[in-house]
């Protein structure tokens, strides 16, 4: 972070939004492909596609469970 260089990339589904850390993980909700992501920060590779139906925008990892928001505003899900 402090010199602002890119270390890596991950290649990831379509429009990437509002990421988190679950676990040891990165969590990609991918709005255009219903689906979120999941990133090993290691190796920057993609270890996991969940799909999730509404298009999901955002991840958020609190009280032990991983909450998701979707971009219809009508559901928050607990996973």
């Amino acid at each position: 972070m402090r010199t602002l260089k890119v270390t890596g990339k991950a290649k990831v589904a379509r429009n990437p939004l509002g990421s988190a850390v679950v676990g040891k993980q990165l969590w990609v909700p991918c709005i255009d492909a219903n689906a979120i992501d999941v990133v090993d920060p290691a190796t920057m590779k993609v270890v996991a596609h969940k799909t999730i139906a509404g298009g999901p925008i955002a991840v958020l990892s609190a009280f032990g469970r991983t909450w998701v928001t979707q971009s219809t505003g009508t559901k928050l899900l607990r996973l």
